[in-house]
């Protein structure tokens, strides 16, 4: 790495990066030190500046003529392809053709609805999101539906078994 060129981090000066990664180092490094406040250059990235040299930074930026010739068009020799522009969206086409499928027609029953199928059963449910109180007001509640569901099927049990 001594023969290597390499490039100053302005975040941190004692250390010193491959080009290649120096991008990848900005990053991380700006986490490592959140109490620097250098603002960024809106042309490249790898550009970190005091507020004071920012707006000078960004009127004689370097990358900013690459970034200007991608927006604007590039150079005389190369403009950019104008695009047809289309004034108005294409209408759209019928579809309520007969021949079509339907599957909200074709909806016999209700969807299958998973909460009311655990309310009706004897599965305990799981508190979420609550506050201390809340979840031992739910937890009684639990225990009592609990409760009257077993005695149901207690009950329905003993029924079936005197039939026979």
């Amino acid at each position: 790495m001594e023969n290597e060129e390499t490039v100053q981090c302005p975040l941190e000066i004692s250390h010193r990066i491959l080009p290649s990664r120096f991008q990848y180092h900005l990053v991380r490094c700006k986490r490592s030190h959140p109490h620097v406040h250098l603002k960024i250059c809106p042309f490249n990235s790898t550009h970190y500046l005091e507020e004071q040299k920012f707006s000078e930074h960004v009127a004689n930026c370097p990358s900013r003529a690459s970034v200007e010739r991608m927006i604007y068009g590039g150079d005389a020799a190369h403009p950019l392809q104008q695009l047809p522009y289309q004034s108005s969206l294409p209408s759209p086409s019928p579809s309520t053709a007969v021949d079509e499928e339907n599957w909200e027609n074709e909806l016999v029953s209700k969807s299958y609805d998973p909460m009311s199928k655990c309310l009706a059963s004897d599965v305990p449910l799981i508190p979420r999101n609550l506050t201390k109180s809340q979840r031992r007001a739910f937890r009684e509640s639990e225990i009592d539906r609990l409760s009257k569901i077993k005695a149901e099927s207690q009950k329905n049990k003993s029924t079936t078994l005197k039939k026979e």
